[in-house]
């Protein structure tokens, strides 16, 4: 019985040592796992504008089906961001959902014809500098 936890232990050791030599062949050029956190945070975003446009598209036209697609692409995006959190720190995370509104506000006056106001540039401004100081 004792040979057999022997043998466990060095199994371990080996898989430990086996781990340790992998760690140490990643190459350089290897992108941080932070990058496809903050990716992932981004598509989040972006899935939630598309929500929010399909919203819009579903009240306007009496449409039950545009409206099930948003919710489907909400609950997608919700994938993205919780995935995102596993590495991006939530006081990051959650402000740089503030792009939904920057690509709603434009994507708005494309189809719906919204206006873009001198105000609106200025949110937008303050939004995207705020992103930046964040993410920093």
């Amino acid at each position: 019985m004792q040979t057999n936890d022997l043998e466990a232990q060095n199994v371990w050791k080996w898989k430990i040592l086996a781990h340790k030599e992998y760690k140490r062949k990643i190459p350089e050029y290897t992108v941080p796992v932070e990058t496809y956190g903050l990716a992932s945070i981004i598509t989040s975003a972006v899935l939630a504008s598309i929500g929010q446009i399909l919203y819009k598209i579903g009240v306007d036209g009496n449409s039950w089906t545009a409206i099930l697609a948003a919710l489907g692409i909400y609950g997608i995006s919700t994938i993205f961001y919780i995935y995102g959190l596993k590495t991006v720190p939530l006081s990051v995370a959650y402000p740089m959902i503030s792009i939904s509104y920057i690509i709603v506000t434009i994507a708005a006056a494309q189809m719906f014809g919204e206006a873009i106001t001198a105000s609106k540039i200025i949110g937008i401004l303050l939004i995207m500098a705020g992103i930046t100081l964040i993410v920093r």
